[in-house]
Order: C-alpha cells, then sequence, then structure tokens
C-alpha cells in the first residue's frame, strides 16, 4: 500500500469518524429538545442563498475563491432555554486541481437560562438571563466542542445581544495539529431599523478565538450584515423576504498566520 492510498484510507477514517459524532451529537440534542416541544414558546427557520468571493482553505487551497453557498438556519426557545444551528453547503468556483472543491459547515448552540429555573433576576435589569450551553462547531474534516455561560441583555434598540464564552476543545483538526483546548468569546447582536418607509436589520458575530499552541494563533471571526426587507416594501408579508449583504473577516483562519478571509457576499433569505 502506497502512501498516498494510506493518506487517503486515514483521511476517510477521519471523514466517517466526524459524521458519526455530529450524527450522535445532533441525535441527543433533537431527543432533549424534542422531550421539551410541550415547552417550547418560539420556532423560525430560514433559508439563504449567498454568492460571495474572498473565501481561503476552500477549493483553492490557501488563494482565495469564489463560492456560492446555501446555508439553513433555525432557531427554537422554550420555557428552559433555546436551541440554534445553521448548516452551510458551498461550492467555490475556484479549483487548485487537489482541494475538495464541495463542502459544509455547521454550528450548534443550546443554551439554559438561569430565570427560567428560579432564579431571581430582576426585569428591569441591564441583564435579561444567563446560563449554561453547549455547542458544536463541525465540517467535513472539523470538529470543535464547545461548554461555558452566555448572557443576554436588553438593551434599547437592540432586538437581540448576547456574549459567551467558552471552552474551545478540538476533537478533529483538517492537519491533524495536536492543539491545545483554548477559550472562545462570542458577541452576537441585531438592531432592526428604517430608511423612510423601507424596513431593515443590522446584525452580526463576533467570534475570538485563543492560542491553541506553538504556531497556532490567535483567530477573530468578524461577520457583520446588512438586510431589507423585501416582502414589505413590495406589500407582502412583513419579515419573511428578504435580501442583504454580509461581510466576513476571518483573522488568522484556522489559526494560520496571515491568511485571513476578506469575504463580500450578496444574498437572498428566506423566513419560514
Amino acid at each position: 500500500m502506497n502512501k498516498i492510498t494510506q493518506e487517503f484510507i486515514k483521511v476517510k477514517q477521519n471523514v466517517i469518524k466526524n459524521i458519526i459524532l455530529v450524527l450522535l451529537f445532533f441525535s441527543t440534542i433533537y431527543v432533549t429538545f424534542s422531550d421539551m416541544a410541550s415547552a417550547q414558546t418560539f420556532s423560525a427557520n430560514q433559508i439563504q442563498l449567498h454568492f460571495g468571493s474572498g473565501y481561503h482553505f476552500g477549493g483553492n487551497g490557501m488563494d482565495d475563491t469564489t463560492r456560492t453557498m446555501v446555508e439553513l438556519q433555525h432557531f427554537s426557545a422554550y420555557d428552559y432555554g433555546d436551541l440554534f444551528y445553521f448548516v452551510d453547503i458551498y461550492g467555490d468556483h475556484k479549483w487548485d486541481g487537489a482541494s475538495s472543491r464541495v463542502g459544509f459547515y455547521g454550528e450548534l448552540y443550546g443554551h439554559m437560562g438561569l430565570k427560567s429555573l428560579g432564579v431571581p433576576i430582576d426585569d428591569g435589569s441591564f441583564l435579561a438571563d444567563i446560563g449554561p450551553g453547549v455547542g458544536i462547531n463541525a465540517g467535513a474534516d472539523f470538529l470543535v466542542s464547545l461548554y461555558g455561560v452566555r448572557a443576554s441583555f436588553k438593551v434599547p434598540g437592540f432586538s437581540l445581544l448576547t456574549f459567551g464564552v467558552y471552552a474551545y476543545d478540538n476533537q478533529i483538526d483538517p492537519y491533524g495539529r495536536a492543539l491545545d483546548t483554548t477559550y472562545q468569546a462570542t458577541l452576537i447582536w441585531d438592531i432592526p431599523f428604517k430608511v423612510g418607509a423601507q424596513k431593515f436589520s443590522t446584525g452580526g458575530v463576533i467570534d475570538w478565538i485563543g492560542p491553541q499552541g506553538a504556531g497556532v494563533e490567535r483567530q477573530i471571526y468578524f461577520q457583520p450584515e446588512v438586510r431589507w426587507d423585501i416582502g414589505s416594501a413590495l406589500g407582502g408579508k412583513e419579515n419573511s423576504l428578504e435580501a442583504g449583504l454580509r461581510y466576513v473577516h476571518f483573522n488568522n483562519k484556522y489559526g494560520v498566520k496571515d491568511v485571513d478571509d476578506n469575504a463580500f457576499s450578496v444574498f437572498v433569505t428566506k423566513k419560514f
């Protein structure tokens, strides 16, 4: 058996292991929250279609590529917490002849709120709730588990403002590195606003990820976006059809020094 064949088998084994772990995790979350279904207070789903450029570590290797992507999102709230996940399925238009041109990436987070468990939090307080959470970030050859705490805040003008701090524990690394457990701090926000009669919103996420050992740099993932409510503009149902612009800055992507995404994408969103 030659070296190329051995490496191919090793990669396939990692992919299979990754898929099994992801399925087990999603199954556990599904069963847990299905048991709480009678306590569900809100649920929303959306599908997005993106087209953009400036992405690295895709079909064009370390060089950037243009990308078409479908993103599926779900959020549901319960008496005792909430569940959020998204899955990106993408195809790259530039190819280096060796890397995979098609891939997926997803994240899933479940959080509990101490307020719902009877911990007293003043309704007039800046703090809306706080509680523990777990998460998973997964791709074809990438898997990270997270566990920590998240706080949500009540701020005039914001429809959403949360800040979480998590342990960031690599289970599978695409480059076979022995990575240290580090931290991830995450800020998420959303602000609706109007320009005349037109309805817009701006929101996004910032992740700060710590160093993971020698030669593995700190990472910053910054993703702001602006959305326009097309459904409302066309006289239809509000908050059902949107068009938007997203910017992604991924500093030291995957911990690789000086490899940065600076990607813009245009997108349309259908909400259900």
